[in-house]
């Protein structure tokens, strides 16, 4: 959830050779109690054997990895926040906005952001400020997905969004008089092309509401 809306299958071959037989024809001028004779080879096979394929098991990523994924993933986070308010702060036809979140979110966490923008800009608002964060850490990682090419590390961080104000059309600020300045907020930032290092995506957001 982001600030936007917190305001409102190897065939194998056998090959099998087959002998063949090959008769002598009868002489006319032998005497009729002559026999033909008669020659045969056996047939032969020849086995075509073939080995198992050899099964290469996925390489366990080193400690640099982990610690190159948990870098990447934190500072998508932060530019994260820094697109998504830029945004809010002056809401933009959706296309545009559709262009700039993508470079920072996906899945459930892009759906959200764009319906967010669309909704500011429907009603003639937008934001003022951005959102602050500390306490920012990694409660998760998983770079070792059965796919080969997807990662994932879960964020967690203290968010406040008190500095952020939504203005009406008329310019006058919007009161929210419920809503919690300072909370926890859990991040999912996926990799849909590990190792690639820039593809890293804020995907999910759940926030608590235990203050801090």
């Amino acid at each position: 959830m982001t600030p936007l809306k917190r305001l409102a299958a190897g065939a194998a071959v056998a090959a099998l050779m087959a002998g063949a037989t090959a008769c002598t024809k009868d002489d006319p001028a032998a005497a009729p109690t002559s026999t033909p004779a008669m020659t045969s080879a056996t047939p032969t096979a020849s086995l075509v054997v073939t080995s198992s394929p050899t099964v290469t098991p996925t390489p366990k990523p080193t400690l640099s990895q982990r610690a190159q994924a948990e870098a990447d993933a934190i500072a998508m986070v932060k530019k994260y926040y820094a697109v998504a308010d830029g945004l809010a702060n002056k809401p933009p036809a959706v296309p545009a906005a559709t262009r700039g979140l993508k470079t920072v979110a996906s899945g459930t966490e892009l759906a959200v952001s764009i319906s967010s923008i669309y909704a500011l800009r429907s009603k003639g608002r937008h934001t003022r400020g951005v959102a602050s964060y500390d306490q920012i850490r990694q409660v998760g990682i998983d770079v070792t997905s059965a796919s080969g090419n997807r990662a994932s590390v879960k964020v967690r961080l203290c968010l406040d969004v008190s500095p952020i104000k939504v203005i009406d059309s008329d310019g006058a600020i919007l009161e929210f008089p419920n809503r919690q300045p300072r909370y926890i907020s859990n991040l999912e930032v996926v990799n849909s092309h590990w190792p690639a290092r820039d593809a890293w995506r804020v995907d999910h957001i759940v926030d608590e509401s235990t203050k801090c």
